[in-house]
């Protein structure tokens, strides 16, 4: 939980919101680039955030591809406790 008391909710968050649906998967089509732009971030900064992210079982690269991400179910499942906490 600590992982997601700073920024890496942030990214974590804006790829949730960004989702598309395509071919029956739901990714988040953006670069690390735009990620960082929309969050004011360094790419650098997001690269070390998306590595996290990765390694923690959070995201995945969708087929390997770059700048298509997806979320994990561990992903989801956190994202839906703290939205419900939210109110709290």
């Amino acid at each position: 939980m600590e992982l997601f008391l700073n920024d890496n909710f942030k990214v974590l968050d804006l790829l949730y919101n960004n989702q598309v649906k395509i071919n029956k998967a739901y990714i988040c089509p953006m670069t690390q680039q735009e990620i960082g732009e929309g969050l004011g971030f360094s790419l650098m900064k997001v690269n070390a955030i998306m590595l996290t992210l990765r390694q923690e079982g959070y995201i995945d690269r969708y087929k390997n591809s770059r700048g298509r991400y997806v979320l994990t179910t561990k992903a989801k499942k956190l994202l839906t406790m703290l939205e419900a906490n939210k109110g709290r």
